[in-house]
């Protein structure tokens, strides 16, 4: 569904059918465990996913950090039972720069307690990631 309404979204849903049917996923069960005494409190280091898409659910325990164009670091706030949609590097590619793979990151409170859970879901393509000619027409930089 979120693949159809990306693809709706920028006028080009003929290629949404094809690019379903190469899609391959990848569900990962995630755990980071709360940093002891005196230990890092970055669970994960910044990144970008090489996916096309991630979804991600997550227990109670926060983590999740945005980098903004400025540099700055933002806390990502998952609402109860919510999922968190983000681009990844393929789908920076695929729309010519008109969706961005943010730099994300994990950290947990250097005092806390729990352990933080999340599920992912990574979509790959089974193929090479290919700019429709609609998205060609004016170059996004």
């Amino acid at each position: 569904m979120v693949v159809k309404m990306l693809f709706a979204s920028y006028g080009v849903e003929k290629y949404s059918e094809d690019h379903i049917e190469s899609s391959t996923y990848l569900l990962r069960y995630l755990k980071y465990r709360a940093p002891e005494m005196n230990e890092s409190n970055m669970a994960f280091p910044s990144h970008t996913d090489k996916s096309f898409l991630s979804i991600l659910y997550q227990n109670h325990v926060s983590g999740l950090e945005i980098k903004t164009r400025d540099g700055d670091w933002i806390d990502v706030k998952f609402p109860p039972k919510s999922f968190v949609v983000m681009a990844g590097d393929a789908c920076q590619a695929w729309s010519n720069n008109r969706v961005l793979s943010p730099n994300h990151r994990v950290t947990l409170e250097e005092n806390g307690k729990e352990t933080r859970y999340t599920i992912a879901l990574f979509t790959f393509l089974s193929k090479m990631v290919e700019v429709p000619q609609e998205l060609r027409a004016h170059e996004k930089f």
